[in-house]
């Protein structure tokens, strides 16, 4: 479940026909919540016809692990260890 993003505000315009594509890094492991960075770029043909890709912005977006009903869920030292997230 997303419980939150920071400010989105675009560095630059994304254009019909645009590709958009995110890539998130993982910032930090809480007990119920992961917290990410996420870049956004496009790709989009310049005016001389080449492909090229500009990074349009960045957010934080945070995730709370939750159970089937909605309560939060802590996440497993093991799960944290696996992925060396541990504090």
């Amino acid at each position: 479940m997303t419980i939150s993003m920071k400010e989105i505000i675009l560095k630059e315009p994304i254009f019909i026909g645009d590709i958009v594509s995110c890539y998130a890094k993982v910032t930090n492991v809480g007990n119920t919540s992961i917290t990410t960075a996420v870049k956004f770029v496009v790709e989009r043909l310049n005016e001389g016809g080449f492909l090229e890709c500009v990074p349009v912005t960045t957010a934080e977006v945070t995730y709370l692990s939750v159970d089937k009903t909605g309560n939060k869920k802590p996440i497993s030292a093991e799960l944290k260890r696996i992925h060396d997230f541990l504090n």
